[in-house]
């Protein structure tokens, strides 16, 4: 029996590329259920395309509070939810803060998830060895210089949320935790919301969050994962089976051809991310989702 699952956090921008990822889900990883959870707005458009064979489409709003309403504000990219009791909450924060709680959801048979998002292509088969050595799941760390964005940031977070010491937050100086797919085992997310729970009154741990301005559930998780519950389940890697390859890289599909081919050069490498750069800024353009879809199926033939 499949113990893990995979979880993918998209909307509407994202379609195209949440397609061509399902699409190499039923090619390279068929035994694998796929959860999505969108917004709520774009239920319908994913459903008609997307709901079918493994892959299951779910509203956004299953995963959080009712108190946590949507607005139709959009400044410099970001969406807004209000809520009656915390600061105005972005959407990038009601993202974590979903992934962070996908196993209210999931049935109690998935023990681990692999987050991946929309962005994230599979080229060769998943096996347990992409994520998993032995029975222990892959936690993502790495050496990152003091250049490395928001690093410090999400370490305060982390530090404030977690009650670290001032030894535990040195020792947590040009460590990085950000990586796709990103493995959560279910004990050790369960240990963390109910550490979280503790910071408020009603044990609620989604106000926590909420009233958070900037956090990263990669480095929340992890840092909880490592510090407070003994790597429990989960092994500190350096692997990395899904090269990022930013949209800068290339302009031409011949210039993503390459891009592609460079990575899989590496037999360990089973998919790509496709990451696009400068979202939110005026003009920004990038290689048509047509363009990107030949070049990843040529690697499948």
């Amino acid at each position: 029996m499949q113990t893990t699952a995979i979880v993918t956090q998209s909307y509407r921008d994202d379609f195209d590329a949440c397609k061509l990822l399902c699409e190499s889900i039923d090619r390279f990883a068929p035994g694998y259920d796929h959860f999505i959870f969108v917004n709520d707005e774009d239920y319908d458009l994913f459903v008609a395309a997307l709901q079918y064979g493994s892959h299951r489409i779910y509203k956004k709003s299953v995963l959080l509070p009712r108190y946590i309403l949507k607005t139709p504000i959009h400044f410099r990219g970001h969406t807004f939810w209000i809520t009656p009791c915390t600061i105005p909450v972005r959407g990038w924060i009601i993202q974590q803060i979903c992934k962070l709680a996908v196993f209210e959801i999931l049935p109690e048979k998935y023990q681990a998830v692999l987050h991946f998002d929309s962005e994230l292509v599979l080229v060769r088969p998943l096996t347990p060895e992409a994520y998993r050595d032995g029975e222990h799941y892959h936690l993502h760390k790495r050496h990152v210089d003091d250049s490395y964005p928001t690093q410090k940031d999400f370490v305060h977070a982390a530090a404030k949320l977690l009650n670290l010491t001032k030894e535990e937050v040195d020792s947590l100086r040009n460590t990085g935790y950000m990586c796709l797919p990103f493995c959560c085992v279910r004990a050790n997310n369960d240990a963390l919301l109910q550490q979280l729970s503790k910071k408020d009154i009603f044990g609620d741990w989604k106000r926590v969050l909420c009233n958070t301005y900037r956090f990263s559930e990669f480095y929340l998780y992890s840092i909880f994962t490592e510090l407070r519950f003994n790597n429990n389940q989960q092994v500190l890697t350096e692997k990395r089976s899904f090269p990022c390859i930013n949209s800068t890289s290339y302009q031409t599909e011949e210039e993503l051809q390459r891009c592609v081919a460079e990575s899989l050069e590496d037999p360990n490498i089973i998919g790509v991310w496709l990451q696009k750069d400068n979202r939110h800024q005026p003009g920004t353009s990038y290689l048509s989702a047509d363009a990107i879809e030949r070049v990843i199926k040529s690697f499948w033939q």
